[in-house]
């Protein structure tokens, strides 16, 4: 007699979750160290985000951002990321969400229960930081491929629910990303992460409308 094997089937992944998910990894690429050469072709070559009505600011700082991708000479932009988001010493603009949430990085205890929050849900989604990363997992970077495996999942984890993609977005990147991409803006040396800040606020102020109506 032939053993029936239970075979689990993921629902199909649609067009606008796809393409969510890969804005949440190009922001992740773009926040986690400066482009090359290779990135910044391929943001200029992409063609353009299909939006309408709401949605048009994100196809308008799309449109820009690949206008100042084709631009950029890389050196320039790895000397800006470099200068600001790296610095030497403490950075002019910070990409971790615990020092928009209170006002501290990483010391004190506002900050620490901030983490300790962020590891709590990570670990409910069976995530966790591989133990070759050193930078925490409230950094931007991190906060983005989060959304984008709850968003599309991997080879072995299905998507996730809508529930549990806003109940991320709103505990640990709505409540803050508005002042990251104040700081972008209002900073005086940014050029082509001005842009990058720019489709990262109408990206998120989109996923807030959304997860809203949902």
């Amino acid at each position: 007699m032939t053993q029936a094997i239970a075979i689990a089937f993921s629902p199909p992944i649609s067009p606008e979750d796809r393409a969510r998910a890969d804005m949440y990894a190009l922001l992740s690429r773009l926040f986690y160290g400066a482009p090359d050469e290779a990135l910044l072709r391929a943001i200029a070559t992409a063609g353009n985000v299909n939006a309408e009505g709401e949605s048009d600011g994100l196809a308008c700082t799309w449109q820009e951002l690949a206008t100042a991708a084709a631009l950029a000479e890389v050196d320039d932009v790895t000397h800006e990321y470099e200068s600001i988001f790296v610095g030497v010493g403490k950075a002019d603009i910070t990409l971790y969400s615990t020092f928009y949430l209170t006002g501290i990085t990483h010391n004190g205890h506002g900050a620490e229960k901030h983490l300790v929050t962020l590891r709590h849900d990570l670990a409910n989604l069976g995530l966790g930081r591989q133990h070759s990363v050193h930078e925490p997992e409230d950094h931007l970077s991190a906060l983005c491929d989060v959304m984008r495996f709850l968003i599309i999942g991997d080879g072995e984890t299905p998507s996730a629910g809508l529930d549990r993609q806003q109940a991320f977005f709103r505990a640990h990147i709505a409540r803050w990303f508005a002042g990251f991409a104040d700081a972008i803006e209002a900073h005086e040396r940014t050029n082509f992460y001005r842009h990058v800040g720019r489709f990262l606020r109408a990206l998120f102020e989109l996923e807030n409308e959304s997860f809203a109506i949902d």
